[in-house]
């Protein structure tokens, strides 16, 4: 049978409820339109998503518990890297890609390489691209000597070049637009810490990376810019435009109408064509599109490409019908870690010691520190815990389970996409995606008893094909390939 659950009613469990990320999300669109934001120009460019994004993730309450700690590059790697890459940039070709890709991309070993799990399949079909690697955290630097695709270059002289020319005197516009809009912020959003200088500072840093970015795309000569996370790389998306680049974003991760790289509004589309944004975004499925579009910005610039990584997992699912073991993957957003340690603990208490169960914690990359789980389960040898950066992947658990669960995650869309069962546990922001239960794709348990007795019923429990290729299109590469080559033609 389908999955069956009861229909959550906006009134009893939503309708009170306001997540700080959709208070954060209204705060933001009603700031931008009252003050005319998107009029403000820096360089041709609406300066407004520059400051947008950070000061969205600061009202965002709940961001202080998702941050990772970064660990930046000491000053001597970065001149070895800058340096390197000068020799490197001198002999390179030009080539039909220029790729921005994140260290944190190289997250699954296959074989003895790491792939980057957004590009590194596709552009294995063409050998014609060009990586620019954002050097942000050294902590993924060893990885990068056992890339299946290694990076040509690094940021690591823009990020050194920035920083001298932000001791030259500050390009004439800036300190008036920093003023202005540090006495709005402080005015209206109440963050006394976005003084002017801290203001003239990310707009000088904007100003300076296009400059720097524009001369590396100029001299590698691409057809097309790909990244992924243009909402947190403003200036290389604003020079790759300023090339006449077409610009293409791939999905990364959970996006949703209230998402602060994406919730614009009608009211930003007169000017479009300022703003530091993609031409095109390559999303996962039909469902993340939809979403999008609920806001009247986004359109046609969104295609449906489905997932190179999903695609590899498709072909790894294990068939557990029947099975007298279970194995149930419990994937964490570092909230409320006590609370659901307790509720599994129960969990455990109620299945009992003849219930043959296997319960594998894959915990958020920002959970560093496993020990609380460790201790929680020590006596039981059915539960496993494993940190974001040990293997197994997610995936690889995913495509083992007979269940999985979560708060709220991106894990319960490709849970469904791989055709296994998703609960959501209810804790903090298990709202967000409580759209899953009334439309027939998720499982909310409130309790663990309501768990135990849905594990009793888990063989009955059918996801249909079409629910996972709603949210991860199949058949990635040639989708993209096709959509890439459109892209071209329209050059």
């Amino acid at each position: 049978m389908a999955l069956s659950s009861e229909t959550v009613e906006d009134s009893a469990e939503t309708g009170t409820w306001l997540s700080s990320r959709m208070a954060a999300d209204e705060k933001i669109r009603q700031f931008e339109t009252n003050n005319n934001l998107f009029e403000l120009t820096l360089d041709n460019w609406c300066i407004w998503p520059v400051l947008r994004f950070q000061l969205f993730s600061r009202l965002e309450s709940v961001q202080a518990n998702k941050q990772i700690t970064a660990q930046p590059l000491k000053t001597t790697q970065k001149l070895r890297f800058a340096f390197n890459d000068l020799v490197t940039l001198l002999r390179l070709p030009t080539s039909r890609y220029a790729v921005l890709v994140q260290p944190s991309n190289r997250s699954e070993k296959f074989g003895e390489k790491y792939k980057d799990i957004y590009f590194d399949d596709l552009l294995a079909t063409t050998r014609s691209f060009i990586k620019i690697e954002n050097l942000v955290n050294r902590h993924y630097l060893a990885r990068g000597n056992s890339a299946f695709l290694p990076s040509h270059l690094t940021n690591a002289g823009i990020q050194l070049g920035v920083a001298a020319a932000l001791r030259l005197p500050t390009p004439a516009s800036i300190p008036a637009l920093a003023s202005h809009l540090s006495e709005m912020i402080i005015r209206d959003l109440g963050l006394n810490e976005y003084s002017e200088q801290r203001i003239a500072t990310n707009l000088a840093n904007f100003y300076w990376s296009k400059r720097l970015y524009k001369c590396i795309l100029a001299r590698i000569k691409p057809n097309i810019f790909l990244l992924t996370t243009a909402y947190s790389n403003h200036a290389m998306v604003a020079a790759a435009k300023e090339l006449q680049l077409p610009v293409v974003e791939f999905q990364h991760g959970l996006i949703d109408r209230f998402h602060n790289g994406y919730s614009y509004t009608q009211a930003a589309l007169k000017f479009k064509q300022h703003l530091p944004l993609p031409d095109t975004i390559f999303l996962y499925g039909q469902y993340w599109a939809n979403e999008l579009t609920m806001r009247g910005f986004w359109g046609k610039d969104l295609v449906a490409v489905g997932s190179l990584r999903m695609d590899h997992y498709r072909q790894k699912v294990s068939t557990r019908k029947g099975s007298a073991t279970y194995t149930l993957v419990i994937t964490t957003q570092n909230v409320d870690i006590q609370p659901l340690i307790d509720f599994i603990q129960e969990y455990c208490r109620l299945a009992g010691e003849d219930n043959n169960y296997q319960i594998s914690f894959k915990l958020h990359p920002a959970e560093n520190d496993k020990s609380r789980y460790l201790s929680a389960f020590q006596y039981n040898p059915r539960v496993q815990i494993y940190l974001g950066t040990e293997a197994p992947s997610t995936y690889e658990l995913l495509a083992g389970a007979d269940l999985h669960a979560s708060i709220y995650s991106t894990c319960h869309y490709e849970a469904l996409a791989l055709g296994v069962p998703t609960i959501i546990l209810p804790f903090t922001n298990h709202q967000t995606v409580l759209h899953l239960v009334n439309s027939g794709g998720g499982i909310l348990v409130k309790t663990p008893q309501d768990l135990v007795d849905l594990v009793a019923t888990r063989d009955k429990i059918v996801i249909p094909k079409e629910t996972g290729e709603y949210y991860f299109k199949s058949g990635a590469i040639k989708n993209m390939l096709q959509a890439l080559s459109d892209i071209d033609r329209a050059i």
